[in-house]
């Protein structure tokens, strides 16, 4: 049997992270008729568009597939079988918070209970509530392997495992059998909130205000610890707007559809990787947090010593803004992004990094990751769920709950050994983490370490490197730059180099280990200044982030780098641009760009819709997408709807961003290829961060982790994509 074909048999839980919605923040509008029938109004329209959708060229299997890898298509289970849409409504009268604990944890507490379960199946409703025990009609479609039930996000499947079959006796459904909604709608870059979406899509189904608050207060008691009632009166108005849940469910699959095949199988990875969750220390997440406690007294008084403020916190918006300012540094806010931005200047003073840094430690999320840990993790001190599928529009992976992509760099000059430093922190004494530093640094620097192996088992973390800026050079054709790369010379000190006036040669001589924090962060600009090269910056905002420090000269270095450190990187800028507006102006014909990405504007759940297909046949989606006049040059010009800065708005795209998004999914498939290849050899994969992937298994070998790191896909050898990967094995989740 092929090794994924066995994967499908053998998965038996449905796992997507926790999404909040439907027992605490799904919203509603007053509801729809229980008996209006959205799927005959909807299945009349085309789901992928009334514009018949061109084929490019046919890429070769071997060009869309790993060497070692065969993404079948065959394994995974067609969907237009028979289909039962689905949504629990559920509540916990014991505390646990379904926002803050996770679906997995939220699920497996004694004190959540379903309160009803509405399905459609064969266009007829039917709703199920625990009184009803185990009643046959809903036990033969769950028993039977050719249905397939359809819901948004995985708090239905992991329902339906942890208490439908564990505690009322249904059988299981595996995943291969649940078809998840909010995973489509972020592979087609559609709002990740059925509240949202259905408008988007101009669906017939709105949400009901009323009933979703009721679901609310179900779950909070009063002053005195009483919990509301739940009345026959109360159980049929949660059945009324959970039928409207249903509804929409049944509607957005009509509109949107499903997963394609290969993409699919990246979903059921995501699903099994969700399941094994991670380990948690939680006895060094309690001395942490202990710690911290102790440690922020330090910091405040700190801080005051370096404002000499009397009285001054860093907690005081305004007037820490005021000290700022009066400092030479003036901030629009003190918001996490605001300050991350303002401390990749380089030319702070001492007094004013330093606060920022303070700012960051007392107001961002940092340690609230200690709470997040022990509110998510389980019974078996696993905390599963913390991955999003397809959180960004290029399909790169985002983080939830514990947010493992985010953990806070680390600021100490030299990191101690993952074991030293656990140990002291779980000594609960501040003058134990003082050798290495001021407490508070050296307990945010660690943070990472609360991730641990299970008993037995090791950490293999693989990390590409600079891959974004190899497949920007590759795509580029830029040749001479993948030469260097493939050499083994860190472009990102060469560009730093540049920046801060250093000696190339004996920068980049230096041991990568061996550089100080400060050479760090001077590599970690150089990264900026790499990427944002290749994404279209302007000489003038290079110079503002990256060489004020340089004065008028400085102004002179920044467009001699903008635009001659990858002189063949504007023209793929300009290349995409172009193929991208010419699709856009020939609705339904094929635009191939020089480097081989593909575009083509046709329509998709009822929108217009670009298409963007990249040399593997992943496609990008941008919907809404529409001429809407000209701009200054006299060329068209195209706007399509997405997410920026939190926002569902319009936006009007360029080279350089149609050039991240390409570079960006393309090294997102590089990741996912790599994935494939780990669990094809019997490493299970525990989360991905960024570039890296994370095994856990007890003979990983940091060997074994760069081999099968830097094994191409056949598609990425013929481009030229320059890949290395740097790896270690160890007990502690590290940087």
């Amino acid at each position: 049997m092929p090794y994924w074909s066995e994967l499908f048999a053998t998965l038996s839980r449905g796992v997507d992270t926790s999404d909040a919605s439907d027992t605490s923040s799904k919203t509603a509008k007053n509801g729809a008729d229980s008996g209006y029938d959205t799927s005959a109004t909807l299945r009349t329209r085309d789901p992928f568009g009334s514009v018949t959708q061109p084929s490019p060229e046919p890429l070769t299997q071997e060009t869309r597939q790993s060497a070692d890898f065969e993404r079948s298509v065959q394994s995974v289970r067609s969907v237009e079988g028979s289909l039962v849409f689905c949504d629990f409504e559920t509540v916990n009268r014991g505390g646990c918070d379904l926002g803050d604990a996770g679906a997995w944890r939220y699920a497996s507490d004694s004190h959540t209970e379903v309160l009803c379960f509405s399905y459609r199946a064969s266009g007829e409703d039917h709703v199920w509530v625990p009184d009803m025990g185990l009643t046959g009609a809903l036990v033969s479609l769950a028993a039977d392997p050719e249905i397939c039930f359809v819901s948004f996000a995985g708090f239905e499947p992991i329902v339906w495992q942890l208490l439908m079959v564990d505690r009322h006796g249904f059988p299981p459904i595996p995943t291969e059998r649940w078809i998840d909604l909010r995973a489509v709608c972020s592979y087609l870059a559609l709002p990740r909130k059925l509240e949202k979406v259905l408008p988007v899509l101009g669906l017939p189904v709105v949400k009901d205000v009323s009933g979703q608050r009721l679901i609310r207060r179900l779950s909070k008691p009063d002053r005195k610890g009483v919990y509301p009632e739940i009345t026959p009166e109360v159980l049929q108005r949660i059945i009324a707007y959970n039928r409207v849940d249903m509804h929409a469910v049944d509607a957005l699959y009509a509109a949107a559809g499903t997963l394609p095949d290969a993409e699919r199988l990246v979903w059921v990875l995501d699903q099994q990787i969700n399941t094994r969750g991670v380990w948690i220390d939680t006895d060094f997440v309690i001395a942490a947090k202990a710690i911290a406690d102790m440690s922020i007294g330090e910091v405040l008084e700190e801080f005051d010593q370096l404002t000499g403020s009397d009285g001054l916190t860093p907690h005081q918006i305004e007037k820490t803004r005021g000290w700022l300012a009066e400092r030479g540094l003036a901030l629009p806010n003190l918001q996490a992004n605001t300050v991350e931005e303002a401390l990749e200047s380089i030319e702070l003073p001492d007094d004013v990094r330093r606060a920022l840094e303070i700012r960051q430690i007392v107001g961002a999320t940092s340690l609230k990751k200690l709470d997040a840990m022990l509110a998510c993790v389980g019974a078996d001190g696993r905390a599963r769920g913390l991955l999003q599928y397809h959180g960004a529009r290029t399909g790169r992976w985002s983080g939830q709950l514990i947010q493992p992509q985010n953990f806070p760099r680390p600021i100490l000059e030299k990191m101690p050994d993952p074991e030293d430093l656990v140990t002291a922190i779980k000594t609960g004494a501040l003058d134990a983490l003082r050798q290495w530093g001021k407490p508070i640094d050296v307990l945010v620097s660690g943070l990472r370490h609360a991730i641990g192996a299970s008993e037995g088992n090791l950490f293999g973390a693989g990390d590409f490197a600079a891959i974004e800026c190899c497949m920007l050079l590759a795509l580029a054709r830029q040749h001479d730059k993948c030469a260097m790369i493939a050499s083994g010379v860190d472009v990102y000190r060469d560009m730093a180099a540049r920046i801060y006036g250093l000696d190339p040669d004996a920068f980049l001589a230096i041991d990568k280990k061996e550089l100080t924090a400060e050479q760090t962060e001077q590599r970690r600009v150089g990264k900026n200044g790499v990427l944002s090269c290749g994404y279209q910056i302007s000489a003038e905002t290079f110079w503002k982030r990256y060489c004020r420090h340089l004065g008028e000269e400085g102004k002179e270095l920044a467009a001699k780098i903008v635009h001659q450190w990858a002189p063949k990187v504007p023209a793929l800028w300009r290349d995409l641009e172009t193929a991208a507006r010419s699709a856009m102006v020939r609705p339904g014909k094929i635009s191939v760009a020089n480097c081989g990405i593909t575009y083509w504007l046709t329509t998709r759940a009822g929108l217009p819709c670009l298409l963007c297909e990249l040399l593997n046949g992943k496609l990008l989606y941008y919907f809404d997408a529409r001429v809407t006049g000209r701009d200054r040059w006299g060329r068209s010009k195209w706007t399509y709807w997405g997410y920026r800065n939190g926002q569902w708005r319009e936006v009007e795209p360029y080279g350089g961003q149609l050039t991240e998004n390409v570079v960006s999914a393309m090294s997102r498939e590089l990741l996912v290829d790599r994935m494939f290849g780990f669990e094809a050899s019997g490493y299970p994969i525990v989360f991905t961060v960024h570039d890296e992937v994370v095994v856990e298994h007890p003979e990983i070998t940091k060997a074994m982790m760069e081999e099968i790191m830097v094994t191409r896909p056949v598609w990425a050898e013929k481009l030229g994509v320059p890949i290395a990967a740097e790896a270690w094995v160890g007990k502690r989740y590290r940087k």
